[in-house]
This record gives structure tokens, C-alpha cells and sequence, in this order.
């Protein structure tokens, strides 16, 4: 000990929480693959998921990364110009960095991406432990509580919608430790270590290097965390400011909140500023079409919060919420918060607490543990932080104000719902380990949140969460073929043309559908039309063509040696994509004919070229 203050070996107590952290992140991965029913065969198929079009655009995402650095400038998409996205909102950097990590061991984007999904649940795991440990909670109770964060029904939805960043939540388990370094002194997991350094120069140091590794790197997490936290923050900030002022106090006390909150602002717009870059492409914005209706629309419901998820092993419960999704007419379009039952519990227990507090403040000293649970600032930090997001996360609330005022960019309020998992499991966490000190209590309360969490969370994935592999047989012997019979650098106009992204169904071809020849390539010898972004010089190319003799005149700019149609598209007029291909080559002999029984794809050599 030193000055009352116990002293660290930094690196053995490092490498002792990293063992947990990594064992808890592999457990979690192990069980979700038996959840989702992984093997190796089905790791390497493209899965289509319940919601394809999106699962299919992150395939492209993650295939783009073998192409190009950083995601942009692409000359395999977007022909005859590029496809750049480096500036579009497709993705977060960390998720970048560890796609292209991927990238240097194989060029398969369908199983760069299946394995990223698999590295969302070790990541989120090994970030919750993390999390639960900042709460100074036993390790057994941390490892615990971080798998029932990992493997939330929220993280199975993200996986079912195709939503690959969404899933991958691990920067939330880190605002949670923003939020307790800015609550107090008193609830900062660094204070021991910071104060049990032997110079000044060395707590500085110790001060310094938390707030500045934990802030960048949610700051390089999605963006709907990174705002989740900071508005979290930024109340907790001013009250303890405005709390100073009126009680008289020195504002120096604030010095560190406020330079945590201002690092993690500092490192978002410094972000911002990098990706708004033009890069001599793009000239609007790609978002600006959003609504402050649409955060109605996609905010959460206490009723959806405060029960379980559909597919939870608690059938006669699952019925409840089901029967409730179907006649509910409130928020239809929100996600569901997919809340396990442990962390509804939490949530229960967290309104209580505040209520008992408003109704009875605590004074003097506590005698009990249940006292010195409810003097204990780290449950007053969660509990006030649940309260904040509660808030923003319900329809009609402040997530409406904050889109009408500030910004309507941010509008799936209902992710909220991670937040307010997180800050539910803590508080449940700190209370089940101060009251059973011993292990010989402890063990059989978490047995008994295992189990209940296992059935909860686990036993009806499969039933919600259908990852239905295809191997695209069809589709891949095509672009096999196409690849064989085109020369290197041919540039392939696709039918119909179509921007990118989000513009929408045409006929039975889904939204992103276009991208398919893309993720399948196998040499990555060709050039495609679909992709360059919309708002982009690269993207207007063929934009605004709507007649034969605009495409012919097109085509022969472009240089372009083939034409590709997917049939499916034209299921209203079977013969429209014909007068186009005429304009360049034969509508009566393809080149090309896909295998299946549909005959859905067709490629048309460019004649003369």
C-alpha cells in the first residue's frame, strides 16, 4: 500500500484481465456459431438472411476492401469511371481496418464478411468484460454478464437484418466506461491507478492515456454509437457544471470530464472532416433525404423494451411479444430493441432504485449492503445514464427534438436499446456481486442467470434467424464464364441501370442485386456498371440515360465490350431491356446464359468492340 492506496503491477494485472477478456470473447463466438448454426461449409456460402438486399450490399463492402485501399477509388465497380467509398456512411473505420486485415489472408468477400460477423461477438464480449470489470466486479460475474451482452437478442436481430456494423456493438460496452469516467471521481476506474502513481508527471500520464485510447477508438466506431455516448456525456458534463455553480464549488474538479468528453469531439469531427472529403468526385452530400418523422418513426417502445424478444426459449412470453408486434400500429418500422430477460430485470430494478431515491434520499452512513448499494456512484451514474437514454429511445421523445434542432441524419432511435441494455446488465451486475461476497453464493446465482439467459437468448435463434446459405451456383458458373470469354479491364453495363445505393426494388430484382457478378468474380478481371455512388461525378455517367440511342451512345464512349441484363427486373415488360441491347448487339443471341431454370442472367458481347 502507498498513501492508503493499493499498488498496481500494471502488466500482470493487463495480461490477467486480457486472459479473461480473449476467453469470454471465444465463448461467445463458440456459442453463437451453435446458435446460428455455422459450420465450415456454410462460413464460406453467402447468407441472405432475412432482410438480403442490405446483407448483400455489406458482401460488396467487404469484397471492395480486396480492391482498393480504404475502400475507394474502385475500378472494378462504377464503369467506365469508379466507385469511391471512402466517404460513404457504409461502414466505420474500425470495421474497415479489421476487414482489411481479413483481406490479407484471401480475397473471398462472402467469407471476409461471415468471418467479420463471427468477430463482432468476440469483440463486443471482450469489450463488455471489460466494461463489467470497470464496475469493479468480480471476474466471474464480469464474464458472465459480458457473454449475456455479447449474445443479446439485439446482437442476433443486427446478424438477421444483414446489418454487419450495427451487429458489430463493442464501442457501446466502451462508452459505458466514458460514461463512469465522467459521472465522478468516485466512479472513474482509473482513479486508484491514476492516484497510486509515485510523481505528478506519471498521474498525468495515467490521466491522459485512458481518455485518449478509449475515446478514439469509439470515436472510429459506427457513428450511432459514438453519438450515443457523447449525448450521454454531454448531459452528465453540464450538470456537473451547473451543479458547481450553484453549489459554489471550484470548477477545476471538471477540468477531466470535460477533456474526455472534448477528446471524444475532437477525434469524431477530425473523422468527419477526413471523410468529407470530395476527393475530386463527389459533390453533395450522400445523405439528405431524411426526415425528423422518420426518428418517430424508428424510435423505441417501453413496451418493446420491457419484453422478450420473439424468439426466446420462453414460449409462452415470446407469444406475448409477438402478438404485440403484430397489432401494435405505434413505430412499425422501429428494429426491436431485442432485450434479454436478465437485462429487462436490470431495467426494472433501475427504475425502482430511481424512484426509491426520489422518494427516500439517501443520508448519513450506510449500515447495509443494500445501503451502500444505493449510496454507491456508480449505480447512480447508470441509473441517471439509463434515465438520459430512456429519454431519447421512446417515440415522441428527444430523439425527435434532437432531429428537429440539430440533425434528422440520426433517426433509428431504438438502438438506443443496447444502451440501456448495457447500463441495465451493470447495474444488476454490481448488485448480484455485492450481495454475494462469497463464492459459495455467487456461483448458484449466476448458474441460475446462465440458464435463464441460455433459453432466453439462445434456444430459439435459429427460428427468427434464418441464415439460409446459398452456394449461387448459377450465379457464379455465369460470371465464371463471363470472366472466361471478356477480355482483362472489360467493362459490362448492367441492365437495368441503377444507382447506388438505395433506389429501390425494380421488378422481382432486388435493391442491390446488381452487385452480385461483383462478389462472385473470381479473378476480379472485369469491370461493372453498378456502384459508383450517388451524388459523384462517377455516378452520373449513366444516370440520366432513359432512351435506346442515349445507351448506344453511351456504351460506345464508355468503350464498354458487353451488356449483362438480369431478367428479373422486367417482370412488368418481359421485352423493355431488349430495344437497349439491340442499340449494341443482338437481343436474340447472348453470349451468356445463366444455368438456372429461369435463365434470370444474360450477357450480350458489345459488337465491333
Amino acid at each position: 500500500m502507498r498513501n492508503g492506496v493499493r499498488d498496481f503491477a500494471p502488466w500482470r494485472v493487463v495480461a490477467r484481465e486480457a486472459i479473461w477478456a480473449t476467453a469470454a470473447g471465444l465463448l461467445s463466438v463458440a456459442l453463437a456459431v451453435v446458435a446460428l448454426g455455422i459450420d465450415l461449409t456454410r462460413l464460406r456460402e453467402r447468407w441472405q438472411t432475412n432482410y438480403a438486399d442490405d446483407q448483400l450490399q455489406h458482401y460488396m463492402v467487404a469484397t471492395a476492401v480486396t480492391d482498393s485501399p480504404v475502400l475507394g477509388p474502385n475500378s472494378r465497380l462504377g464503369f467506365p469511371n469508379m466507385q469511391n467509398l471512402f466517404f460513404a456512411p457504409n461502414y466505420d473505420p474500425a470495421s474497415l481496418l479489421v476487414l482489411q486485415f481479413e483481406s490479407l489472408f484471401t480475397s473471398d468477400g462472402v467469407l471476409i464478411l461471415n468471418l467479420y460477423y463471427l468477430f463482432g461477438f468476440f469483440a463486443t464480449a471482450f469489450a463488455g468484460f471489460l466494461f463489467f470489470r470497470a464496475l469493479r466486479v468480480r471476474r466471474i460475474t464480469s464474464s458472465v454478464f459480458a457473454l449475456i451482452f455479447a449474445l443479446a437478442p439485439y446482437h442476433f436481430i443486427r446478424v438477421g437484418f444483414g446489418h454487419a456494423f450495427v451487429a458489430d456493438y463493442w464501442a457501446v460496452a466502451l462508452v459505458g466506461i466514458l460514461i463512469l469516467m465522467v459521472a465522478s471521481e468516485r466512479s472513474n476506474p482509473f482513479e486508484g491507478w491514476i492516484q497510486a502513481a509515485s510523481t505528478r508527471s506519471m498521474r498525468l500520464w495515467r490521466r491522459l492515456l485512458p481518455i485518449g485510447v478509449i475515446t478514439l477508438l469509439v470515436s472510429l466506431s459506427l457513428s450511432y454509437y459514438f453519438v450515443f455516448g457523447a449525448l450521454i456525456m454531454g448531459i452528465f458534463l453540464i450538470v456537473r457544471l451547473l451543479t458547481a455553480l450553484v453549489e459554489r464549488e471550484g470548477l477545476p474538479s471538471l477540468r477531466w470530464p470535460a477533456a474526455t468528453v472534448g477528446a471524444l469531439a475532437f477525434f469524431v469531427i477530425a473523422q468527419l472532416a477526413i471523410l468529407s472529403l470530395d476527393l475530386g468526385d463527389r459533390y453533395t452530400r450522400f445523405f439528405s433525404m431524411r426526415s425528423p418523422a422518420e426518428s418517430e418513426d424508428h424510435a423505441g417502445k417501453i413496451t418493446s423494451l420491457l419484453l422478450p424478444w420473439t424468439g426466446s426459449g420462453f414460449t409462452p412470453l415470446a407469444s406475448i411479444s409477438k402478438e404485440y408486434a403484430e397489432q401494435s400500429i405505434v413505430s412499425i418500422y422501429a428494429e426491436p430493441p431485442g432485450t434479454p430477460i436478465i437485462a429487462m430485470i436490470g431495467m426494472i430494478l433501475v427504475v425502482l432504485y430511481v424512484l426509491a431515491r426520489l422518494l427516500r434520499p439517501a443520508a448519513g452512513a450506510a449500515t447495509t449492503a443494500l445501503g451502500r448499494f444505493a449510496r454507491d456512484d456508480r449505480i447512480s451514474a447508470m441509473s441517471a445514464a439509463f434515465i438520459w437514454a430512456l429519454l431519447f429511445y421512446v417515440v415522441g421523445g428527444l430523439g425527435v427534438i434532437f432531429a428537429l434542432v440539430v440533425s434528422s441524419e440520426v433517426r433509428a432511435w431504438t438502438r438506443l436499446s443496447i444502451i440501456l441494455i448495457l447500463l441495465a446488465l451493470g447495474f444488476l451486475a454490481v448488485l448480484v456481486d455485492l450481495l454475494a461476497p462469497r463464492l459459495v453464493v455467487l456461483l448458484p446465482i449466476l448458474g441460475l442467470i446462465v440458464v435463464i439467459a441460455t433459453v432466453d437468448q439462445l434456444a430459439g435463434v435459429r427460428g427468427i434467424v434464418n441464415l439460409d446459405p446459398t452456394e449461387d451456383v448459377s450465379a457464379r458458373a455465369f460470371v465464371a464464364d463471363a470472366e472466361n470469354l471478356l477480355d482483362t479491364d472489360c467493362g459490362v453495363v448492367q441492365l437495368p441501370l441503377k444507382e447506388y445505393p438505395t433506389s429501390g426494388i425494380v421488378g422481382d430484382m432486388s435493391d442491390y442485386a446488381e452487385a452480385l457478378p461483383y462478389v462472385l468474380a473470381t479473378d476480379n478481371s472485369l469491370r461493372w456498371s453498378y456502384g459508383a455512388v450517388r451524388g459523384t461525378h462517377s455516378g452520373d455517367y449513366w444516370a440520366t440515360i432513359t432512351t435506346a440511342a442515349e445507351f448506344e451512345t453511351a456504351v460506345e464512349e464508355s468503350a464498354a465490350c458487353a451488356v449483362y441484363v438480369d431478367t428479373f427486373a422486367y417482370t412488368a415488360e418481359p421485352d423493355a431491356w431488349r430495344p437497349f441491347v439491340d442499340a449494341v448487339a443482338d437481343s436474340d443471341d447472348p453470349a451468356i446464359v445463366s444455368t438456372d431454370a429461369d435463365h434470370r442472367y444474360l450477357l450480350f458481347e458489345v459488337s465491333g468492340s
